[in-house]
């Protein structure tokens, strides 16, 4: 397969999920911000610590063996029977220890009530483990639409049934009914668009836990990364700040990380195809990294500029202190967006002791700082522990990637020194320029919303392809832009053409 011909694929793969994830995450925020003013902060918090438990058990006892299944290059019926037989076996067991733990948990965080939760979502788990796994061929054979029927039926039915149990019961089992009716309609529709039916076996257990391993130490890892702010924060300080961290994470990470983990799932599988060739992996790599950096990088900065004003729209008044730690969290958000694609790297050629080997170091910086910073600064503590530990494990993450696929220095400034430059103009010229032409006296908050996000668009712009002319117009992710704006604008043109003709052709 040339490489033309697999970038083709990754950007059509990245297309959906990208479309997929835009889809899922803009109800999920639509979803997030009436719930906002139907629950309260503490609510959002009860949910958070007892999911934090229940995902650390499942990253414990998960073996990611849908990703072990992509990178075979032929995995047999044995192979899907035994991932299949792994995850039910594995589900079970989580959900008893999610039954041993509830007692124990209540006591830690002095809350009943979490117990009670954990109980309940321990039904949860075994529907994951029944799951049909045929479909991770969808992502193995890049029929990333296929993914799309199955996550846009589910938002819309959690989306529904969420909505109206919170509106009728105003308690904190609305979010839990919506995360059980996510699991239940995952599972039926997995058998709905997939005919693989499971049996029961573990012939292949060895070669599939065999490559799993080092993929689990990062997930437990990456747990303690995800979950370690919440956790610091509801045991020193209270479950309304956890609350108020957990949505706060969320809208920081909105812009990046919804745009760059679908790109991370579509090109994985297109990676494991060019392992044996560093070169074209190289340049495969190099594509998506400046492709995914272009809008990254601005999305960071700008949630970071308008943070007042977006929590003053999006959630209300009674949020407002999330607005700090957004701020903050958009440098490790952003820092995170721009490595997040070289884990699709190791694990395309093998190498997933390295992936575990960073996400223990990155682990290592987070811990300490949340011990010290989190009883003393609370919610602003929480943040900058992120802020400062990705910070300082980030240089060292591309140093082991430029080893791994024998990338030059210059090669990687020259993919991300412009849009970088940009956004931090972006960040610091926003509230200039919206000050000067008087955005903050438009008549009500959504316009000068609205106003501000246009505005601080325009300013990266005029930023980003200042640069690339000034810089003579090298290849990149610009012209992979503007090639992708001139096909959309064409598209529009015909079919303009065509509706003022009577569409003759």
């Amino acid at each position: 397969m040339t490489l033309p011909s697999v970038n083709r694929q990754i950007a059509k793969g990245a297309a959906w999920m990208v479309g997929l994830r835009l889809m899922d995450r803009s109800i999920g925020f639509v979803s997030t911000l009436i719930l906002a003013r139907l629950l309260f902060p503490a609510d959002f918090g009860l949910v958070a610590l007892a999911a934090g438990v229940t995902s650390l058990l499942e990253l414990v006892l998960g073996f990611s063996l849908d990703v072990a299944l992509i990178q075979r290059q032929e995995p047999t019926r044995a192979h899907y029977d035994t991932a299949w037989t792994l995850n039910l076996l594995f589900s079970v067991i989580i959900g008893l220890g999610l039954i041993g733990l509830s007692g124990p948990i209540s006591v830690f965080y002095s809350e009943p009530r979490v117990g009670q939760l954990m109980l309940w979502l321990s039904i949860g788990i075994v529907f994951d483990g029944l799951a049909n796994i045929g479909v991770v061929d969808f992502r193995r054979e890049l029929q990333f639409h296929k993914d799309f029927a199955i996550a846009l039926t589910r938002r819309l039915v959690v989306f529904t049934v969420t909505v109206t149990a919170a509106y009728v019961l105003r308690s904190y089992w609305a979010l839990l009914i919506g995360i059980l009716t996510g699991k239940f309609v995952y599972l039926v529709m997995s058998y709905i668009m997939h005919p693989y039916r499971p049996r029961l076996s573990l012939a292949e257990r060895g070669a599939l836990m065999g490559f799993s391993k080092w993929l689990l130490a990062h997930n437990i890892m990456s747990y303690a990364v995800s979950r370690g702010g919440e956790i610091a924060l509801g045991k020193f300080i209270s479950k309304t700040a956890t609350g108020l961290f957990s949505v706060a994470h969320e809208l920081a990470s909105l812009p990046t990380a919804e745009l760059v983990a679908p790109v991370n799932r579509a090109v994985f599988p297109a990676y494991a195809r060019l392992a044996d060739d560093l070169p074209r992996l190289r340049t495969a790599y190099l594509d998506v990294l400046g492709m995914t950096w272009l809008v990254a990088a601005p999305a960071a900065a700008g949630v970071a500029a308008i943070s007042e004003l977006l929590v003053s729209v999006m959630l209300g008044d009674r949020w407002a202190e999330a607005a700090v730690p957004i701020k903050i969290l958009t440098i490790y958000t952003g820092l995170l967006a721009m490595q997040s694609n070289t884990g699709a790297v190791y694990t395309a050629v093998g190498r997933t002791g390295v992936i575990a080997t960073l996400s223990f170091l990155k682990t290592a910086a987070l811990i300490p700082l949340l011990i010290y910073l989190v009883p003393r600064h609370g919610l602003t503590g929480a943040a900058w522990s992120y802020a400062i530990s990705t910070s300082l494990y980030t240089p060292y993450s591309f140093w082991i990637l430029h080893k791994t696929i024998k990338m030059k220095q210059l090669e990687f400034v020259a993919v991300v020194w412009r849009p970088t430059a940009s956004a931090l103009g972006l960040y610091f010229l926003l509230p200039i320029v919206a000050s000067a032409i008087g955005v903050p006296l438009l008549a009500g908050r959504i316009a000068a919303l609205l106003a501000e996000v246009g505005l601080g668009a325009l300013i990266y712009m005029v930023l980003m392809f200042s640069l690339w002319f000034l810089a003579g117009r090298p290849q990149g992710a610009e012209i992979h832009t503007l090639r992708i704006i001139s096909a959309v604008a064409g598209r529009v043109f015909s079919r303009l053409s065509r509706a003022d003709s009577g569409g003759s052709p």
